[in-house]
C-alpha cells in the first residue's frame, strides 16, 4: 500500500517493493529508508509530509524489473485513484522504471536527474536515481535531496551571468607524472577575464622570478580552477608554488554533478577528448617535434616558436576557463554547493595522504604472494565441491569447460548464481542479470561470498601486490594518487 497524509507536499514514486516491503505491506522500510529519510529531512521535509507509493505494489520475482504489462495492471487498480488525488502536487520519481513507467520519460536516469517535465496525465513530474544507487556507491544523498528541495521549491534561482569575482584558471604541462619520482612541471598557462578584457598568459617554471609571477598571480586571485586539481596542484608544490584549499575549484567535481554521478561524465569527457587530441594547434606542435627530432615538450619547449608554444599551452587553460563558465556547471555550482565544500576538504586529506604514502615491506612481498595463491587454490575447491555447482558442471558441459567452475568467469557466474537462488538487482546493458562484486559480497550465501574472495585475492596476488616492489620510492614508500571524482578500479 502506498502510505502519506490526504494532502501531502510531494509524491514520491519508486520502482517496487523489495522482501521488506513485501512482507511490511508498506513502502520503503528497508535499507532504502537509511537513504531516503536523511534526504526528505536535508530537503526540508519528511514522511508525515509526503505520499510514498511504487510502480507495481510487489515484489518481482527473481529480482527482475517490473515489466509494462505489470504496470498497467496495477495502475488501472489504484494509479489512477492517486493521479486524480495528487495531481496538482509534485511526483518525483526514484529510479528508471519510474521515469518511464509513470514519468514517459525516454533516457532513463542519466536524462532526467533534476529535471521537471509533465507526463501524459499533466502532472508535474522531477527525475531522481533511486536510493539503492547510494547504497550501491553509484550516487549521493545530497543530491536525491536537492531534487526534492527543488520539486518542493526550496531553491533559489540560478544566476547564468559570468561572476565579477577574479577567478585564475591555471593549466601546466609537466615531464611526467609522479612528483616521488623527481617529475617536474616546466609550464603553466592561466586564464584570466575581467570585464570585456581577458588574458592568457604562459610561465616558464624553471625561472625562479617566473615561478613567483605565479604566485602572485595567484595570491590576488578569489578562485583558483584546475580541470585535475589534485594533479596540478601536486605538480606546483613540487617547485614552491602553493595554492590555498579554501579557494581551489575541479571543474570535474561540476560535470559529475551537472551529467551523471557515474562515469563517464559528458562534460568532462568532451574536453578529455579536446585535451587529449585537440585542434589544428596541437598537430602543429606535434608536427614541428618531430621535425626538429625533439623527444618531447619538455625537450625544447625554449626552442620552440612562440606562435606555436602559446596557443598549445594556453588553449587548455582557456577550454577550463570556458567550461568552468558553461551554463550547466554554473547550475550545479548554485544548487549542489554543500557537494563542492565536502569535495574541498577531501581534497585537501587525500593530498596529505598520498605525501604520507604507504611504506611498503619489499622483503614480505613474496611470502604474502605465496600465502593469497594458497587462499585462492583453497576457495577454488571449496566452491568446485558445492554438489549444486558439480550438478551444473556435469549438465553443462558447453558452458563449464574442463569439467570444473571457473570462479573467475563472469559468463559462467551468472547460471551458478541462479541455480544457487543469489538475487541481483543488477542488470547489464542488454538487460541479462549481472552478478558484480556489491552484490556477491552481500548475498549472504557462502558460495556467492566464496566466489568474491575469490577474485578479490586473486586479483590481489596476481597483480597488485607484486607491481608494488616495482613502484617503491626512494623512501620506501608508495605514494599513490588519489582522485575523487575518477576513480575506477585499476
Amino acid at each position: 500500500m502506498g502510505v502519506g497524509p490526504s494532502k501531502p507536499r510531494l509524491v514520491l514514486i519508486l520502482q517496487s517493493p523489495g522482501v521488506d516491503e513485501d512482507e511490511a505491506g508498506i513502502p520503503v522500510v528497508g535499507k532504502t529508508r537509511t537513504v531516503l529519510d536523511p534526504a526528505m529531512e536535508m530537503a526540508g521535509t519528511c514522511r508525515g509530509e509526503v505520499y510514498i507509493d511504487n510502480c507495481v505494489r510487489c515484489h518481482p520475482p527473481h529480482d527482475r524489473q517490473a515489466r509494462k504489462d505489470e504496470f498497467l495492471a496495477c495502475h488501472q487498480r489504484w494509479g489512477q485513484d492517486i493521479e486524480q488525488r495528487f495531481r496538482d502536487v509534485p511526483w518525483v520519481l526514484l529510479g528508471a522504471e519510474a521515469i518511464a513507467l509513470v514519468g514517459g520519460a525516454a533516457g532513463g536516469v542519466e536524462s532526467n536527474r533534476g529535471r521537471r517535465w509533465r507526463n501524459a496525465a499533466g502532472i508535474e513530474c522531477w527525475g531522481s536515481y533511486h536510493p539503492a544507487a547510494v547504497l550501491r556507491g553509484s550516487g549521493r544523498t545530497d543530491i536525491i535531496a536537492e531534487v526534492l528541495a527543488r520539486a518542493l521549491g526550496n531553491t533559489r534561482e540560478v544566476d547564468f551571468a559570468v561572476s565579477a569575482a577574479r577567478v585564475l584558471v591555471i593549466d601546466t604541462e609537466t615531464d611526467g607524472l609522479d612528483v616521488y619520482r623527481g617529475h617536474r612541471p616546466f609550464l603553466a598557462s592561466t586564464c584570466r577575464v575581467s570585464g570585456d578584457t581577458s588574458e592568457a598568459l604562459l610561465y616558464d617554471l624553471t625561472q625562479a622570478e617566473e615561478r613567483q609571477a605565479l604566485q602572485d598571480a595567484i595570491d590576488n586571485a578569489e578562485t583558483v580552477v584546475f580541470h585535475n586539481a589534485r594533479f596540478d596542484i601536486g605538480m606546483l608544490r613540487a617547485i614552491g608554488i602553493s595554492v590555498p584549499w579554501g579557494c581551489v575549484h575541479d571543474t570535474r567535481w561540476s560535470a559529475a554533478l551537472a551529467d551523471n554521478i557515474n562515469k563517464p561524465y559528458k562534460l568532462e569527457t568532451l574536453c578529455d577528448r579536446y585535451f587529449e587530441r585537440g585542434a589544428v594547434w596541437k598537430h602543429t606542435l606535434h608536427d614541428w617535434l618531430k621535425e626538429h627530432k625533439k623527444e618531447s615538450l619538455a625537450s625544447g619547449f625554449r626552442d620552440i616558436p612562440s606562435d606555436i608554444l602559446r596557443p598549445y599551452a594556453t588553449e587548455d587553460a582557456v577550454l577550463t576557463w570556458a567550461l568552468y563558465h558553461h551554463p550547466s556547471l554554473v547550475e550545479a555550482r548554485t544548487l549542489w554547493g554543500r557537494a563542492y565544500e565536502r569535495e574541498r576538504r577531501l581534497l585537501e586529506t587525500l593530498d596529505r595522504i598520498e605525501g604520507w604514502g604507504i611504506l611498503v615491506d619489499a622483503e614480505r612481498v613474496p611470502k604474502a604472494t605465496e600465502a593469497l595463491n594458497r587462499e585462492v587454490t583453497r576457495l577454488h575447491g571449496v566452491i568446485n565441491q558445492d554438489p549444486c555447482i558439480q550438478d551444473l558442471v556435469r549438465n553443462h558441459p558447453d558452458v563449464f569447460k574442463n569439467n570444473e567452475f571457473n570462479p573467475s568467469s563472469f559468463r559462467q557466474t551468472v547460471p551458478v548464481c541462479e541455480a544457487l537462488g543469489i538475487p541481483t538487482s543488477e542488470r547489464t546493458k542488454t538487460g541479462a542479470p549481472s552478478y558484480g562484486k556489491w552484490v556477491l559480497s552481500s548475498c549472504g550465501h557462502p558460495i556467492g561470498e566464496a566466489i568474491h574472495d575469490f577474485r578479490s585475492t586473486r586479483n590481489i596476488a596476481g597483480g597488485a601486490l607484486q607491481h608494488f616492489v616495482n613502484v617503491v620510492d626512494s623512501d620506501g614508500r608508495v605514494h599513490p594518487s588519489y582522485d575523487s571524482v575518477g576513480s575506477e578500479s585499476g
